[in-house]
């Protein structure tokens, strides 16, 4: 089944919905996450480059520092995940992976 959402590291590693729910992923080095728009889309779409990956709603959302301690604020289960900076030609590597992604064809 393709997934709803994949999340791809820094060391080439990904993990997806069918493998992990959301609070049981690997939660450092971040670089991409690609997911359905909403529940049961065919549309996809990517969220790259933040500092923090929030769980929200049902899906990922980047946010800034500041965008970071309002989700903090406001009510419900939380759960972040943290970007790490990379070479931009190892960076673009993992871009390259995701945005060809078979799984989100």
């Amino acid at each position: 089944m393709n997934p709803d959402w994949r999340i791809y590291y820094g060391d080439g590693s990904t993990v997806d919905n069918n493998q992990s729910a959301p609070h049981e992923v690997p939660k450092g080095d971040v670089q991409f996450i690609r997911q359905r728009r909403s529940p049961g889309d065919s549309r996809f779409e990517h969220v790259r480059g933040e500092d923090y990956y929030c769980w929200d709603g049902g899906r990922w959302i980047g946010r800034s520092h500041s965008g970071f301690w309002q989700y903090l604020l406001n009510p419900g289960l939380k759960i972040v995940l943290f970007g790490y900076e990379l070479p931009h030609e190892q960076w673009n590597k993992i871009v390259i992976a995701a945005t060809n992604d078979p799984d989100f064809e």
